[in-house]
């Protein structure tokens, strides 16, 4: 099974997804969509403002379940900000996992996006999709922006840093649950909100780091994310961004908006989140796999990042495995079966 992104109603109904009745794990202001295969069950929120649209995803994914985003010049300059709120996934395209706390970017002009969502995994964001012409018409040329600023702010969002102002925006809307006139109001200062925070983010590190600094703490990155099971030691990644330790420090803070041991540690549990789903070995052996001698060690930080110790997790998700036989066989006894989405 395979989704493609699409951010319409009507787009939604032709890959399968049926309108349904708003609930209260919705805001009210908004339709709903839900689609429910053996790979997966899918539900959306969507809403429709002015120059945007703002979607909730909430998936409960059953087999792995691929994802694209294919866009070419005839989309239009569309583009996509989606706040991934719980995930475990692979975006090859972007060289990511995709991960909780994650913040991805594209415009839908010649840009392809895939992945793939890992069984037994819960997939929850919340997206912004700004129309045709808000950036390069209205944005740039009321406030004087330019659009070259624009592009490459959104860009950055793709290389991995934490953002926790625009999580935090994501758990308002979320949690909203007025339905008045003044939810439109509400939705159009949150798309805006967004915006201002994603450009001031930008240019603060425009002004505090040079491209050369950017490119060199993001090639230490990339040793992390390639040998996260190895102690790679301060000296080493400092000689690999020919800087200081101090000067690595700060940039690297700077760019991600975290500590080069919090990325290292966030790299290691989400390996272990994923080998705890898709493995049988014991959560000792994963701990040593992804380069942690001490269990307990790894335990707290697996419980600072996922909220769960390990042990925890992993009952969840049996739990979770166990739910999801026996409604399949619950269905196949009466007759019933999932509807199979389009490829």
């Amino acid at each position: 099974m395979a989704i493609e992104y699409q951010h319409t109603y009507e787009g939604l109904r032709q890959l399968g997804l049926v309108e349904t009745e708003s609930s209260g794990n919705f805001p009210p202001r908004g339709r709903v969509f839900t689609l429910s295969s053996e790979q997966a069950h899918l539900r959306y929120w969507l809403y429709e403002g002015q120059d945007f649209f703002i979607n909730i995803h909430d998936f409960d994914i059953f087999e792995d379940l691929s994802f694209h985003f294919d866009c070419d010049a005839s989309a239009g300059s569309h583009t996509t900000i989606s706040i991934i709120k719980e995930a475990c996934g692979d975006v090859p395209s972007l060289q990511r996992n995709l991960e909780s706390g994650m913040v991805m970017a594209y415009h839908r002009r010649n840009t392809s996006f895939h992945g793939i969502l890992h069984a037994g995994s819960k997939f929850s964001s919340v997206g912004l999709e700004y129309k045709d012409g808000f950036f390069d018409q209205k944005l740039s040329k009321q406030y004087d922006i330019k659009l070259a600023d624009i592009e490459a702010a959104l860009a950055n969002l793709n290389h991995g840093q934490l953002f926790p102002q625009l999580l935090r925006i994501a758990d308002e809307i979320l949690l909203y649950r007025e339905d008045s006139p003044m939810c439109d109001f509400f939705y159009e200062t949150k798309s805006k909100e967004i915006v201002s925070l994603i450009l001031k983010d930008y240019y603060d590190k425009r002004n505090a780091l040079k491209s050369k600094d950017i490119v060199a703490i993001e090639n230490v990155a990339n040793m992390i994310n390639e040998h996260y099971m190895m102690t790679l030691s301060l000296d080493f990644l400092a000689g690999i961004a020919l800087m200081s330790k101090s000067k690595l420090k700060d940039c690297f803070k700077a760019h991600y908006g975290m500590t080069i041991s919090e990325y290292t540690q966030r790299r290691r549990i989400y390996v272990a989140e994923h080998l705890l789903m898709t493995t049988d070995l014991s959560i000792a052996n994963i701990a040593k796999a992804v380069g942690y001698k001490s269990h307990s060690r790894f335990s707290a930080l697996f419980q600072r990042y996922q909220g769960q110790v390990p042990t925890e997790y992993l009952a969840e998700l049996r739990q979770r495995q166990r739910h999801i036989q026996q409604e399949k066989s619950k269905k196949s006894k009466n007759g019933e079966y999932y509807v199979e989405a389009p490829l």
